[in-house]
């Protein structure tokens, strides 16, 4: 375990006991990167369960995938769907987004490198954004492979080196402690769209990458300053803000670089099971 985003301690109690640091960024590329149907179109484009699939996301939070599914008729009414989460205020955000609407999913409170699931329970594993947060990729990745049937799939979108590389700067910049100007590099290097694929290799047969990049423009300073401080690194808030402001005044927008994608990894490697499974 590198640094504490990937601490299961932190994560549950500090980082993400609910969704309202990761709201701050949905918030922010609705507004200014790409927005929720440009993102989930090309994601369910990509995503191809077999009918009757046995489903589970890890790292749900409040279930975003699936709820903007629903509404564009993207989910099968016969996928068999688990949603998962190392927080239990996150399983229990998704579970009161989805009880109205008469579809069910099962919930659980996990942790992906210690999946409470038998061998081969699974046709599909969803991991968006979360396997970084891992505290052994490779744990988690053979945690995946173990509870995917032979022919199963992973489907795992991450993030690229060079992700929001303009945030992070500021991080660095205005971080209130040298130990917070350091780790902000390391936040999500653990899982990228660059290494990945080599973690994957270990548990998979096949990994294909989908990879993308756009620009975002962003003239809010208030959106900007809840982006950087939704990231887990203390900024001095004020200083930020107004060297925020002078730039947009000088140059109209502060820029950042949306570089992502997904990993579609499918046959899991053979292996002994876990013991005790």
């Amino acid at each position: 375990m590198s640094n504490r985003m990937q601490n299961p301690d932190h994560l549950r109690n500090i980082a993400y006991p609910d969704s309202s640091r990761l709201n701050a960024r949905t918030e922010f590329w609705q507004r200014f990167g790409l927005n929720a149907d440009q993102w989930y179109g090309w994601y369910f484009g990509h995503f191809s369960p077999p009918a009757s699939a046995r489903i589970l996301e890890v790292g749900c939070g409040p279930g975003g995938m699936w709820d903007w599914g629903l509404a564009n008729s993207q989910v099968s009414p016969t996928w068999d769907v688990t949603l998962s989460d190392l927080s239990e205020g996150m399983v229990s955000e998704a579970r009161d987004v989805f009880s109205p609407t008469g579809r069910e999913f099962t919930y659980r409170v996990a942790d992906v490198c210690e999946l409470p699931f038998t061998d081969g329970s699974f046709d599909v594993v969803v991991a968006n954004y979360m396997l970084y947060h891992a505290s052994e990729p490779g744990q988690a990745a053979s945690e995946i492979s173990r509870v995917l049937t032979p022919d199963g799939s992973l489907y795992a979108a991450t993030n690229s080196e060079s992700h929001i590389k303009e945030i992070v700067d500021l991080q660095r910049q205005f971080a209130t402690t040298s130990e917070g100007a350091v780790y902000a590099s390391s936040t999500h290097e653990a899982f990228t769209l660059e290494n990945g694929q080599g973690i994957l290799s270990e548990h998979f047969q096949q990994t294909e990458v989908h990879a993308g990049e756009s620009m975002a423009e962003a003239d809010d300073v208030g959106l900007l300053v809840a982006f950087v401080e939704s990231l887990d690194v203390d900024v001095d808030a004020a200083r930020l803000t107004d060297h925020l402001k002078s730039h947009i005044d000088r140059h109209g927008c502060f820029t950042v670089t949306r570089s992502s994608g997904l990993l579609v990894a499918t046959h899991p490697t053979e292996r002994a099971p876990r013991p005790g499974g």
